[in-house]
């Protein structure tokens, strides 16, 4: 049997002096959470800044397929113009406009062109002999 005349105390209410933190140490370890803080703050403004980076682009392709798109229309714009003008109703029209008076080649001014053709187009020096009729003015 244990007997004592006085209660003992627990030292769960004593302080530790040996886990006091100086100076030097809480500098520490603001200065690594100041650390840790810029480097997330660096990585979120960095990813914003390729957003938008990337966003700009976007609206930069978008403007180019438009353009293109543009571009391909009046090209076939002008393929239907060139098809309009090149027939032979409005060259027609056009002969009676400024009364052009057509006539026949002289007999000198036509020449025979004999010119090898390779309908494939794989070579140009075998193939048919096409004749050909050259006219000078």
């Amino acid at each position: 049997m244990n007997i004592q005349a006085r209660s003992i105390k627990l030292n769960k209410s004593r302080k530790k002096n040996n886990t006091r933190q100086t100076i030097g140490s809480k500098f520490g370890i603001v200065f690594r959470m100041i650390i840790v803080m810029a480097f997330v703050f660096g990585i979120a403004t960095l990813r914003i800044s390729i957003d938008q980076w990337a966003t700009a682009e976007d609206r930069e392709a978008d403007k180019l397929v438009k353009q293109i798109a543009q571009l391909d229309r009046e090209i076939e714009n002008c393929k239907l113009k060139k098809e309009k003008l090149s027939s032979w109703p409005n060259i027609k029209d056009r002969i009676q406009k400024f009364n052009l008076a057509l006539r026949m080649p002289e007999p000198f001014q036509v020449q025979n062109l004999t010119v090898n053709y390779d309908p494939a187009g794989k070579e140009k020096t075998s193939g048919e002999r096409k004749t050909a009729m050259l006219s000078q003015r």
